[in-house]
């Protein structure tokens, strides 16, 4: 059997809420969330229902930038836009520069 998808859970709280699984969808909504309150009560959904409810509800309806879109706000904030490569100081490209698929230099940099 081989492993397809994972991903490591490391949180210094006693709630993490780590991806929302939307089975109706059949998508995964990755929330990266660690909340720091200690509950006073057992730790399970619960006990934390009107929490849960608020936050997946937040987490599934949230309106989220797509890359072009990204991109040309770090634009409108840092920068001129040229379509002469020589007079780039960085390069968003399919092909040359970042890359849609550098995600570690994307998610690390820009969001």
């Amino acid at each position: 059997m081989t492993v397809e998808n994972k991903f490591d859970l490391t949180a210094t709280t006693r709630v993490a809420i780590p991806i929302i699984i939307d089975l109706h969808e059949r998508k995964v909504i990755w929330t990266d969330l660690s909340l720091k309150g200690n509950p006073s009560t057992n730790n399970n959904v619960h006990n934390n229902l009107s929490l849960t409810t608020i936050i997946n509800k937040s987490m599934t309806t949230l309106i989220k930038p797509n890359l072009y879109d990204l991109l040309n706000l770090h634009l409108q904030a840092r920068g001129q836009k040229t379509l002469d490569m020589n007079e780039a100081n960085v390069i968003f490209a399919v092909n040359d520069g970042i890359k849609p698929t550098d995600i570690d230099i994307l998610v690390s940099e820009y969001l």
